[in-house]
């Protein structure tokens, strides 16, 4: 079953993971977001596809885990994630957890962007860690 507020496709081709979990969580999450009727699209992508992006859009032409872009508060759509499979599965290996719980902390992370947290200084940082094991619990 969709969730009306989180659509999530995944474009790598050389990962498939079962995704029925993390949409279920992701939609929890885009709930507890409070972006209304909005919904948030998100992508699962690989590290080539990210570091352009990222080079784009961040000017760092380099791969990385999770990239989130807000969109105006008028818009049918609170915003887009995308995410890299390709590093979501070495970080979920390091971590020794399933990759789909990697890709639900991906994903409350980009929320958390999309939403205004930061997390470029180091008090953002430990603000944006906080919040996503927070939200993390609650939508587990």
């Amino acid at each position: 079953m969709r969730n009306p507020r989180i659509f999530l496709k995944n474009e790598n081709r050389k990962i498939r993971p079962n995704l029925v979990d993390v949409r279920k969580a992701l939609g929890r999450a885009v709930r507890m977001m409070r972006f209304g009727k909005r919904r948030v699209d998100a992508i699962l992508i690989d590290d080539s596809y990210i570091a352009a992006l990222a080079g784009r859009f961040r000017r760092s032409p380099h791969p990385t885990d999770v990239l989130a872009f807000a969109y105006d508060q008028n818009s049918d759509i609170a915003g887009e994630i995308a995410i890299s499979l390709d590093t979501a599965k070495v970080q979920a290996r390091e971590r020794r957890v399933p990759i789909q719980l990697e890709l639900i902390l991906l994903g409350i992370h980009g929320l958390l962007h999309i939403a205004g947290q930061g997390d470029e200084t180091p008090r953002e940082w430990g603000e944006m860690r906080v919040k996503e094991f927070e939200m993390l619990a609650r939508v587990l």
